[in-house]
Order: structure tokens, then sequence, then C-alpha cells
């Protein structure tokens, strides 16, 4: 009986450790998303950024400085906001857009960045650049997906890739 019990705490052992090793690599691994949209009703293109706000506040200490305080100084989170458009890039038939800034916000999860352009006529070819947070972790992953052409196109951003090109 004694030698049953102690193989349930071993066992029980293994799953925890393999719980936490899992938890902690599934933190591992960065991720962030990009929506660019055709807004059917004005006709424009918005453009909608997600980071997780627990990436967003590692990432200000790292790049900013390490006083920064990301919920409790708004300057942060402007320069988080800002720090996201210049990692962002578009063309449009190989012209690259002024972007406008709608504005950003930060719920307790997700930190939000709005961006939107005015579509030109007959649009053929859709080209993103999408580079935050690849000099901080070379794992990072941002996926950016398009909406609003036909079916859902997607594009995955890892360290090192440039611009990715679609069709429509």
């Amino acid at each position: 009986m004694h030698q049953h019990t102690f193989s349930l705490k071993s066992l029980l052992w293994i799953i925890t450790a393999f719980w936490l090793s899992s938890a902690a690599m599934a933190h591992q691994q960065k991720y962030a998303t990009t929506t660019v949209s055709l807004n059917a009703r004005n006709g424009n293109l918005e453009i909608v950024h997600r980071f997780l706000v627990h990436d967003a506040e590692h990432v200000v200490k790292h790049l900013f400085s390490s006083d920064a305080d990301f919920n409790n100084q708004p300057e942060t989170q402007k320069n988080f906001a800002n720090y996201v458009v210049d990692h962002f890039n578009i063309k449009l038939n190989d012209r690259v857009p002024a972007l406008d800034v709608i504005g950003f916000e930060s719920d307790e999860k997700f930190f939000w960045v709005y961006q939107e352009v005015v579509k030109p006529e007959n649009i053929t070819q859709i080209q993103i650049r999408q580079t935050a947070l690849h000099e901080t972790w070379p794992r990072q992953v941002n996926l950016v997906n398009i909406e609003g052409f036909g079916k859902v196109n997607s594009m995955e951003f890892r360290k090192g890739d440039q611009w990715k090109t679609l069709d429509l």
C-alpha cells in the first residue's frame, strides 16, 4: 500500500512538472495580430493591431526605459503605439499610402492600436511588412489577416521576414 501511494505521488509530481513546463513554453511563444479590413460602409482600409498587455509591458521597459510604467503612464502607452505604427508598413499597388493613426487603448488583456487609410481605386495588390517586437523576442510571430477582398488571407511574419505580397 505504501509503495502504491509513492507511485501516485510520483505520478502527480510528473504531471505537475509537465504542466508547469508546458505553461512556461506556451508563454515563451510571443504572438500578435494585425487585421487589415475593408470597411464596406466608407471604403477605407482599417488596420487594427492587437498585442498582449503583458508583452507590451515588458517591451517598453526594454525599448524605452526600465522606469516605464505601461499601466500608469499614458505617455508610455503612446510611445508603444508609435513603436507599433513605425514597425508596420503597407503598400497598395506598389504605393505607400499615408496611414492615419486613429488611436490606441488598453483593456486588461490586450493593447490595441488603430490605423486607417482611404482605399485607392482598383487595388490589385497589397504588400505588408510587420516587424514589431522582432528585435526584442526572436521567436515573435506577427499574424496579419486581410479581410474584405473575398476570402480571408493571412500572412505570418517572423524575425527576418520582410515584405509579403497578396495579389487580389
